[in-house]
């Protein structure tokens, strides 16, 4: 089966107090730790970057939110 198109994606950004983005972050830790752990098969410990600008060669910076 190939590409259907080209899809739209909406983006919703929600108004969090900083508890609720605080937790939103370590979950989102969490679980790409679980992840990482599990693809290599043993205990990874995973730190994200939340101050990067993504200028990376990772990101392409298409899509990017403003």
């Amino acid at each position: 089966m190939g590409d259907a198109g080209k899809p739209t994606v909406a983006v919703h950004i929600l108004p969090g107090t900083p508890e609720e983005v605080a937790r939103n972050r370590e979950n989102l830790r969490y679980v790409t730790e679980q992840i990482c752990s599990e693809k290599n098969g043993c205990a990874t410990k995973v730190t994200i970057d939340w101050d990067s600008d993504c200028t990376g060669k990772l990101f392409d910076r298409k899509g990017r939110v403003p």
